[in-house]
């Protein structure tokens, strides 16, 4: 099954530990040498989620490119068929802390001109696509790092985007206490290190406006 063109789930019969298989098989490692090559995350349960004679194996799994938000996947004892049924749910009500940096937008914007004031490139294949991909990617980072002014340590505990993130960890921390599931603890442990380590990365990210 296929939804639109970030997640594709179903069987993939392929065996390997990366997903809480026993072993790893040809198959398994090809496919994780895929998504690697890719950048595609591979999703599974914590549990089998097929049952054979004096075995059990994870090979029902979801593939995910380019999709951030919480995620909670789960193998199903609900049929009576060898392979249970997976459930994925994804929050997309997940409030993100919003990106309010300090950056000066006309520096921004010239130092992307300097980098490419050049004739569009020529693409006349994947590679040369994923090549430039990854160039423009880096140059917009390196832009956006260069034009940023972080703010000092005061103003970031005192801002009101430090204040929503403190909300959020409170609510992430209430949802792993309840739940005990993995991937909220996860997230509770993310949104504590963005808290615990106002860094330059993180004042950046959380100052206030000009």
């Amino acid at each position: 099954m296929q939804l639109g063109s970030n997640i594709i789930c179903g069987d993939f019969n392929a065996h390997h530990q990366a997903w809480n298989c026993f072993t790893n098989r040809p198959r398994g490692s090809q496919l994780l040498k895929f998504a690697n090559q890719t950048d595609i995350d591979i999703i599974a349960p914590i549990t089998p989620t097929r049952f054979g004679y004096n075995s059990t194996s994870t090979i029902d799994l979801a593939l995910i490119k380019n999709f951030s938000f919480p995620y909670n996947i789960t193998s199903l004892s609900e049929l009576s068929s060898d392979h249970n049924p997976i459930e994925i749910s994804f929050r997309f009500n997940y409030i993100l802390p919003p990106d309010n940096s300090n950056i000066n937008w006309t520096l921004f914007t010239n130092l992307l001109i300097e980098k490419h004031a050049h004739p569009l490139p020529i693409i006349n294949s994947a590679n040369s696509l994923d090549l430039e991909i990854r160039n423009f990617t880096d140059d917009l980072l390196a832009a956006h790092r260069n034009a940023s002014k972080p703010c000092n340590k005061q103003e970031y505990l005192d801002s009101p985007q430090h204040q929503k993130l403190i909300k959020i960890r409170n609510n992430a921390k209430k949802n792993w206490q309840i739940s005990r599931n993995p991937n909220d603890k996860t997230i509770l442990n993310t949104i504590n290190k963005n808290i615990k380590k106002p860094s330059k990365t993180i004042l950046i990210n959380y100052g206030k406006k000009n």
